[in-house]
């Protein structure tokens, strides 16, 4: 309601301010001409040749005045149907243009007023004795415009009520000017105003209808007043006595007069009404274009939130343009935040506009009751046209029930790596406790203390042993709860390698780990880093069942931290690599082809990727590529 009673004001008020400034503009006019005919042209030409520059003066000024409202127009189109924005029913429109004529008549109103004051009473421009028909015109056009307020509230037909008002306005005119020096007026040039109004405010072939009764009042009271059907009344601010008492009795003057109005009336008539039917044309296409997008946008809302998504669109400076309800319902709508694990909006926009570049991450809000819910992330910037970065936009998923699906198929996973390594596992802590079973049978046929010592530090050594085994192979059989923390991968990729190594099928496998001390720390969840570089090293121990070297690289390049795990087995075709991530896609008898999807989906949940180098009988190198922890 407010922003209709803004709109309907600023109509109301723009056809004043139009009518003022082009007042002020025809003021300036008159001024320095008749500054440049006092001192200039009066001492230098005849009385006939001021005459015929009068004339011109005329056509100029109507031709300027034509200019400057069809140019204001261009540039400030309020009139007209659509330019504020919000669409107008035509007859809402008429109701608000029959208004703002109603108002800018009572400006009118009062300037008449002041003029007629200035020009009797004050400067005596005019002679007393015309101040009675003077006033009888004015209060005229005042009780008019009472009549037109009236009328406006009670008959609907607004179009005809605006052509009966300009109408009403050229006849109250042409009077005003009868009783003001007629031809003699500069003010004649008063007749283009209501051209003009009829050109914004009527069909076109009504506004020429409006220039046709204009043309034929002024001619009307040119030859009324040349053949004397109707007093002349002697004007000062025109020069008189060399032609005849008065100019409005000359014939040369009265027909170029008459003729130039006539042609200026004519040619402002097809001028504004050009220019307002291009300008609504354009308001029409832009209406439709507006509309389009608008129900655009309403469709794409209605996408995203059928699809369960949320949506940010951040502007190159970081502020908010929009955000939809759910987005603000799971986030909020602040975007410089770095409240516990909740990614950081503002910094997400800034990297991508530096990068240039999408980004995707995982991430995790505490709910309700201490629930935990985890979302997806992805960023991606907008260019414009010329390929510039205008905006960012933020599309957030919510992917708990996804989450707890895939910790389900992780537990599973592990159980099948601790199946896997169960051989190895029983092994390895065989060895050790054959060692034991033996050194106690000896010890209970000793009775030398010294080699009792050593059997006890022996036993240490070999309880050490089996209690890692089992603490690594309790910590792969349990789900455990990691959040996000700041973590050295380093450690990540040990812990992994031992377990490894317990694998029956790594007793011929060589391993070698390089692994940088000074290398960056990541943010990640640790239990599922485990995860992937397990099923990494796993998978390269069974692409070398003779045998061979497995190699463990980790370093830091361009903000990111990486590791290689590379092996010496038989390698890959393109075609397996293509599908490599794949779910359910295995290259081996047995496989379950969900070891590297699962890794490739927790990478990416991390914001980073895994890549692939491999040839047929070369190997396969398999790269981590994960983001550094950015400080906070």
């Amino acid at each position: 309601m407010e922003s209709a009673n803004a709109v309907r004001t600023d109509r109301v008020r723009f056809p004043v301010t139009l009518m003022l400034i082009a007042a002020a503009v025809l003021a300036l006019y008159f001024t320095l001409w008749q500054f440049f005919e006092v001192f200039v042209l009066a001492p230098r030409v005849t009385l006939s040749t001021l005459h015929l520059l009068h004339a011109v003066r005329g056509i100029a000024a109507s031709l300027l005045l034509a200019g400057f409202v069809g140019f204001y127009l261009l540039h400030d189109p309020r009139m007209l149907d659509t330019a504020f924005g919000t669409p107008v029913e035509p007859r809402a429109r008429e109701l608000d243009h029959l208004r703002w004529l109603i108002q800018a008549r009572w400006v009118a109103i009062a300037v008449t007023l002041a003029l007629i004051i200035i020009a009797v009473p004050l400067t005596a421009i005019i002679v007393r004795a015309r101040l009675p028909v003077l006033l009888v015109w004015w209060s005229v056009l005042g009780v008019a415009n009472v009549l037109f307020s009236f009328l406006a509230d009670r008959d609907r037909n607004y179009e005809w009520q605006i052509e009966l008002q300009i109408i009403v306005d050229l006849i109250i005119l042409t009077g005003l000017l009868n009783a003001s020096g007629g031809l003699e007026n500069p003010l004649s040039i008063a007749y283009l105003f209501h051209v003009i109004l009829a050109g914004i405010l009527l069909p076109q072939r009504k506004a020429w209808l409006a220039a046709a009764i204009g043309s034929s009042l002024f001619s009307f009271l040119a030859v009324g007043e040349f053949m004397e059907w109707l007093p002349h009344s002697t004007i000062r601010l025109f020069p008189h006595g060399m032609i005849g008492e008065h100019a409005a009795h000359d014939p040369l003057f009265v027909a170029g007069r008459m003729l130039s109005m006539v042609g200026a009336m004519f040619l402002t008539a097809h001028f504004s009404t050009l220019s307002t039917e291009k300008l609504r044309r354009n308001e029409v296409a832009l209406e439709r274009a507006a509309t389009e997008a608008m129900l655009g946008r309403q469709q794409l809302e209605e996408v995203i939130e059928a699809a369960g998504l949320g949506m940010m669109i951040v502007q190159r400076d970081l502020r908010v343009q929009w955000a939809n309800e759910r987005f603000a319902q799971w986030i909020g709508r602040g975007t410089h935040e770095h409240d516990s694990d909740r990614p950081c909006f503002a910094c997400l926009a800034k990297e991508t506009i530096d990068t240039e570049e999408t980004r995707e991450s995982d991430f995790s809000v505490a709910g309700e009751r201490g629930a935990i819910r985890y979302f997806h992330q992805t960023t991606a910037p907008v260019r414009d046209h010329g390929g510039e970065i205008v905006q960012v936009v933020h599309v957030v998923e919510e992917i708990t029930a996804r989450k707890a699906l895939e910790a389900e198929v992780m537990h599973a996973s592990r159980l099948a790596v601790l199946g896997q390594l169960a051989a190895g596992v029983a092994h390895e802590i065989g060895n050790p406790l054959s060692s034991l079973q033996a050194r106690l049978q000896l010890m209970r046929r000793s009775t030398d203390p010294e080699f009792m010592r050593e059997s006890l530090d022996t036993l240490q050594t070999h309880m050490n042993r089996i209690s890692r085994i089992v603490r690594g192979v309790s910590n792969l059989a349990t789900t455990r709860v990691d959040g996000w923390a700041s973590l050295d991968l380093n450690s990540v990729i040990h812990e992994a390698l031992s377990l490894v190594r317990l694998d029956h099928r790594a007793s011929n496998v060589e391993f070698v780990e390089d692994l940088d001390p000074r290398l960056p720390r990541v943010r990640a969840i640790r239990d599922q880093m485990v995860q992937v570089f397990l099923n990494l090293l796993l998978n390269a121990v069974e692409a070398m069942p003779d045998g061979g070297a497995l190699e463990a690289r980790s370093f830091s390049e361009d903000g990111r931290v990486k590791v290689n795990i590379k092996d010496s087995g038989a390698g890959m075709d393109a075609a397996a690599r293509t599908h490599l991530f794949e779910p359910f896609f295995t290259t081996k008898s047995g496989g379950t082809g969900l070891g590297l999807s699962i890794s490739y989906s927790l990478v990416q949940g991390h914001g980073g990727m895994i890549e692939v180098c491999s040839e047929p009988g070369s190997g396969c190198c398999f790269t981590v590529d994960l983001p550094m922890e950015r400080a906070r």
